[in-house]
């Protein structure tokens, strides 16, 4: 007869397999030894767990324990000892019995010597990393650290709150208009508000959110740069390069050239055109007037094709005149700011072109008219008018606007503003890259805040000297402030 593995496990169950007829069946989970019908040979021969006389497979023959049951015995104490949490597993009523290794008793004790001195390894490591970390801090900290016997630093468990940005503009509950906190006067910081960067000292009013890929903001008197915003992003500048035109022809072209107006020039590609007739000649005069007032392509193309040694000349002329003026940043390929692969400009090379034509005694009338003839030589003419909206709702500024699909509204413009001192200056603003209808809006409301807070706005950047022919302003002040 065998036992079953339940009643192993269970002392006090007898589930015996058995056949239909009584006999005993094997149990194939089961691989102990049968007991034989020995007479018992004493007390100890009987099971110590319940006294029956039978050993649950541990003893063999007559009683006698066999070497392997000797060896099963050793293994199970070994564990017991070892691991009292997986002898509990062990003995769990449902869990099935796997085969193990034999493991001896001293093989079990070397085990667990091993394993404490791993243990106290890592114990010491642990303690090394955390004094290196605790010295690391008081270094950074610019903690002494503490001596023998004296108390050790504690680190606080929160970060520190972050430093406040110098940018930040607070925006007082009801207020619209909110303020950058003051500074020392004597070395204010860049600060950059709405993406215009500018130094203040002192409290002054945030600047306007404007859509523009760049401007710039000047005072056109000293040259002083108020406040950019990528002012030296190369961006194309569409028909304001026309400025640097009319400064060039006015060194270039003579006041009654010779040149008759070819069927190219009359009908360019793309025409905003003054009305240039083919074959007829046209004055110096007659032609900047279409160049700046209209924005005449076709006058723009006449007047390089005016000049004595030609087209190509005249565009190499360009941009060596927006060297000589410092205008790096400028490069022109077509006389009338059309949309050419290498053409570019950025928002302080605009302000310097303003300033250029301002000061040229030929190109500055022309830049505050509101309207003027335009006719060929012994010819009848016609009237053009300003077509730079900035100027037509502000009379007193100058400039000149200019418009392409790739390059958007682009405009620069100088409006004499007063100060709340009283005092009048010349602020220019130039802008590219806006969307339609925020041209005109935006470069007023950076005008106006910077003739707000001028007394109290410092230089970030400065414009290269004017030629020695320079003169000053010649147009009257705008006694208003606010956007119209």
């Amino acid at each position: 007869m065998r036992l079953s593995a339940a009643s192993r496990t269970h002392p006090n169950r007898t589930d015996l397999r058995t056949d239909p007829g009584g006999a005993a069946l094997p149990d194939p989970a089961v691989n102990d030894v049968t007991i034989a019908s020995c007479p018992p040979a004493g007390p100890e021969a009987q099971s110590p767990q319940d006294g029956t006389g039978v050993a649950r497979g541990h003893l063999s023959g007559c009683g006698r324990p066999t070497a392997g049951t000797a060896m099963r015995q050793a293994n199970r104490a070994a564990r017991r000892t070892a691991d009292p949490l997986r002898r509990a597993r062990a003995h769990t009523p449902d869990r099935r019995q796997r085969p193990t290794a034999l493991v001896t008793p001293s093989e079990s004790a070397s085990r667990a010597r091993r394993l404490g001195r791993v243990a106290g390894a890592a114990t010491i490591a642990f303690g090394l990393v955390a004094a290196t970390g605790l010295v690391a801090t008081t270094v950074a900290a610019g903690t002494r650290r503490p001596s023998r016997g004296a108390p050790a630093a504690t680190v606080p468990a929160t970060a520190p709150a972050p430093a406040t940005d110098p940018t930040a503009v607070p925006a007082a509950v009801g207020d619209p208009t909110p303020t950058t906190p003051p500074q020392p006067a004597g070395s204010p910081g860049v600060r950059v508000v709405h993406r215009s960067k500018f130094r203040a000292a002192g409290r002054v009013t945030a600047p306007p959110k404007v859509r523009m890929r760049a401007w710039a903001i000047a005072d056109m008197d000293t040259g002083v740069l108020l406040a950019v915003h990528h002012h030296r992003r190369w961006l194309p500048q569409a028909s304001t390069i026309k400025l640097l035109t009319a400064v060039t022809a006015a060194d270039r072209v003579p006041a009654m050239p010779q040149h008759r107006i070819t069927r190219a020039e009359a009908h360019p590609q793309f025409c905003t055109c003054a009305g240039l007739r083919v074959g007829r000649r046209y004055s110096r005069a007659a032609s900047l007037t279409g160049l700046l007032l209209p924005s005449g392509n076709d006058a723009a193309e006449a007047l390089a094709g005016s000049d004595p040694h030609g087209h190509a000349a005249f565009i190499r002329a360009m941009n060596a005149t927006a060297r000589r003026l410092g205008a790096t940043d400028t490069h022109a390929v077509t006389p009338s700011g059309l949309t050419a692969a290498g053409a570019h400009s950025s928002a302080r090379d605009l302000l310097v072109l303003l300033r250029a034509a301002q000061a040229n005694r030929v190109v500055a009338p022309f830049l505050h008219k509101a309207s003027g003839p335009v006719g060929p030589l012994h010819g009848p003419s016609h009237v053009v008018y300003r077509a730079t909206d900035y100027i037509n709702i502000y009379p007193t500024a100058e400039g000149k606007s200019g418009y392409t699909t790739p390059a958007l509204n682009t405009l620069v413009v100088e409006t004499p503003m007063y100060t709340p001192a009283g005092r009048m200056h010349r602020i220019g603003v130039a802008t590219l890259g806006s969307p339609s209808g925020y041209s005109t809006s935006g470069t007023r409301a950076l005008t106006v805040w910077a003739a707000h807070n001028y007394d109290r706005l410092r230089r970030v950047g400065q414009l290269p000297h004017l030629p020695r022919n320079a003169r000053g302003g010649h147009a009257s002040p705008d006694p208003t402030l606010g956007v119209r």
